[in-house]
């Protein structure tokens, strides 16, 4: 079933054209990486998807309708957007994560948006640290938190920008099994910005290879990701080792 539909999308900042004639869909359940050098529309596509800014032309499809038939609030209900910087806050974990509930209630939270707070919390491994401050995180666990806190308004898409950057080996990895286990788990579509090839070559189902605001390839990361589209969108020769599914630059 396809829960985003991407159409002729075009994007523009002033005179600088982000994105170019943009057509994909993903079907429910996807990990899904967008990679491509820097420029290449990456972040902007994601904003687009999350309706931050509005194409010039195309149109986005967001579970069979149309982003613009979304209230703000709605549209929150459905898609989770982690930025790729974040503003830390004095809050408490348990605090950042109950905001990601605010699509849902008015005035002041209901039992039921604690106890899906509770949930977000368990399903990135961090209930046991509900009560710290966000400030005495480690880089892993504040990246787990943002995703927390997305996941706290139940959504459909989960948007990531640059998940595993300024994050050491370990926690990148982390990160990104966490990611891979909430869409198994709970049939959440993920979207990700990413920098690294061989991470979008373990963890995706789907890769879209973005190239000067356009869509360059699109598929299954071994069918994609290979020396000759390497060498075309990043103008470098590597080698691609598909057993370990790593990327070696020559």
């Amino acid at each position: 079933m396809v829960i985003l539909e991407i159409s002729g999308v075009c994007f523009r900042y002033g005179s600088v054209e982000a994105l170019n004639d943009v057509s994909f869909s993903i079907d429910a359940g996807e990990v899904v990486s967008v990679i491509g050098p820097n420029g290449s529309g990456k972040t902007t596509l994601l904003k687009v998807i999350d309706g931050i800014v509005k194409p010039v032309r195309g149109a986005v499809y967001v579970d069979g309708r149309s982003l613009g038939r979304y209230s703000r609030r709605s549209l929150a209900k459905i898609v989770g957007y982690v930025p790729q910087r974040l503003n830390i806050q004095p809050l408490t974990l348990y605090d950042f994560v109950l905001s990601g509930r605010r699509p849902h209630y008015v005035l002041t939270p209901t039992a039921r948006d604690r106890e899906k707070v509770v949930e977000a919390l368990k399903s990135v491994d961090l209930l046991d640290k509900a009560d710290r401050k966000l400030t005495e995180l480690s880089g892993g666990e504040l990246q787990r938190a943002v995703i927390a806190r997305a996941l706290a308004s139940e959504p459909k898409v989960l948007l990531l920008d640059e998940p595993t950057a300024n994050l050491d080996l370990r926690y990148q990895v982390e990160v990104l099994e966490t990611i891979r286990k909430l869409t198994k788990s709970r049939g959440i579509t993920a979207v990700m910005a990413l920098h690294d090839l061989s991470q979008a070559m373990r963890y995706s189902d789907k890769v879209i290879v973005l190239h000067r605001g356009k869509v360059y390839a699109l598929g299954a990361p071994e069918e994609v990701i290979n020396e000759k589209v390497i060498e075309a969108v990043y103008g470098v020769r590597a080698t691609v080792l598909r057993d370990l599914k790593a990327i070696v630059v020559l």
